[in-house]
């Protein structure tokens, strides 16, 4: 969705939820469309559900004055299935393209979350019992699908590297050398030339503050988040450590 798009979007929804006591949402937003939308200063700001605390790609709900954020579920609104494919293991790719080739929209899916012989797909409830009768084969592989309680969706395991490095200052091209060992001009090329993305958000200020529990991502090189600053070294230096996700 464009930019501008979504702020419509979300200024509509905001006021309709506010205007008619009701609540209201976006479908599934992508990690920089979430971080848009978290940007826009509303009289209530909206929450984000995407079936999981960890979820990649989520909605943002706009709730009616009377409803507190505590009492608020997302059961109602987002559903999940699980797909077993027991003779196959199928790649994201392929249960996201059978997903779609239902004539599913991609902002009606959320996130693929892998499991040992298939997967969990998270999708918009009112698609769920649509894409759990149809959805027969992944790919090549036959397939087994049915509903189940979000809470049944497991946190997903991503294989990372840690690694530590030292930099003179927090600024991203310094990190973003660090992190992907790369020289600290070739990461300020990178940012000026629009391939780093700073918490899913393309960033093109090479001396932008980065923060512990940023993750950067550099086109060509992959993601990494930064999981600690720690002390300063003789030459003053600041300890760094951070994952890599392989």
């Amino acid at each position: 969705m464009e930019s501008k798009e979504l702020l419509r979007r979300i200024d509509d929804l905001s006021a309709r939820a506010a205007q008619r006591s009701v609540i209201t949402h976006t479908a599934f937003l992508t990690p920089a469309e979430v971080a848009a939308a978290q940007a826009v200063h509303l009289a209530r700001a909206p929450v984000f559900h995407g079936g999981y605390a960890e979820a990649e790609r989520k909605m943002a709900f706009f709730l009616p004055d009377w409803m507190e954020e505590s009492d608020f579920t997302s059961e109602e609104f987002i559903a999940a299935l699980r797909v077993n494919t027991p003779f196959a293991a199928p790649t994201h790719r392929d249960f996201l393209g059978s997903v779609l080739g239902l004539g599913v929209e991609r902002d009606a899916v959320g996130d693929i979350v892998p499991m040992e012989n298939g997967a969990y797909v998270l999708l918009s409830a009112e698609l769920a019992e649509f894409v759990r009768s149809q959805l027969a084969r992944i790919g090549r592989a036959g397939a087994q699908t049915c509903l189940v309680p979000l809470s049944e969706v497991p946190r997903p395991q991503y294989e990372t590297r840690e690694i530590s490095f030292t930099v003179m200052s927090a600024r991203l091209d310094a990190v973003t050398a660090g992190l992907f060992g790369v020289s600290r001009t070739v990461a300020a090329q990178a940012i000026t030339d629009g391939k780093v993305a700073l918490n899913h958000v393309e960033c093109l200020k090479p001396d932008a503050e980065a923060r512990e529990g940023d993750v950067i991502a550099l086109r060509g090189k992959g993601k990494a988040k930064i999981t600690q600053f720690g002390g300063v070294s003789r030459k003053g230096r600041q300890f760094l450590t951070g994952e890599l996700y392989i």
